[in-house]
């Protein structure tokens, strides 16, 4: 209704209302490409779950723990703040490189949790994709074709990116007429509420 009053009755010819999980197969449509099958919560749950049995045996400080359905939530809740970061199984065999030799129960805590994420995203590669494999490939079709060329955007709503909502978000910029992002900010509030807030500013 407020976008109605301010451009008009005819806005929805010139106006999409998007977000990152809707933006991607829009993209596609005009670019084009298509997106792999998104597999929905209870199939990731499913994958997870073999890509713990698959990776037990090279799996050293959690193999007693890889067939646990509580230990697969964990494992998937860390795979997800993983992807949000835009990290890889690779990534994390470097980071883990790097670690000093008497950090050793940490570097094979890494380990563990790399393999279980290889055997996921070897899984999910066959046929299906997670948001952010959505989003990888958004990121990769928007270097290839500016989608946002003649275009205005408007980004509201949000409070923070993952990694990977940075890099579309900076392609946006590059492509896009013009970009507008507002974020909930008050400058005198000192109580910590906007403190995630202030750190995306």
């Amino acid at each position: 209704k407020e976008l109605c009053a301010l451009l008009g009755s005819r806005y929805n010819l010139t106006t999409e209302i998007l977000n990152f999980e809707r933006l991607p197969n829009h993209v596609f449509r005009e670019n084009g490409g298509v997106a792999l099958s998104r597999a929905d919560s209870k199939t990731l749950s499913l994958f997870t779950a073999i890509a713990c049995q698959n990776a037990k045996e090279k799996l050293s400080i959690y193999e007693n723990s890889a067939l646990d359905k509580e230990f697969t939530k964990k494992i998937s809740a860390t795979i997800e703040r993983l992807e949000h970061n835009n990290a890889t199984p690779k990534s994390i065999a470097s980071a883990v490189s790097l670690l000093e030799e008497d950090r050793k129960t940490l570097k094979e805590k890494l380990l563990d949790v790399g393999e279980i994420f290889y055997e996921y995203t070897s899984l999910l590669e066959k046929k299906y994709s997670d948001s952010t494999g959505v989003q990888k490939q958004l990121y990769e079709s928007l270097k290839e074709k500016n989608f946002f060329e003649g275009k205005t955007v408007f980004i509201d709503g949000y409070y923070n990116f993952t990694k990977l909502e940075q890099k579309i978000v900076e392609m946006i910029f590059k492509g896009a007429d013009d970009t507008y992002i507002t974020v909930l900010y008050d400058k005198d509030e000192k109580s910590g509420i906007f403190e995630v807030n202030e750190e995306t500013l």
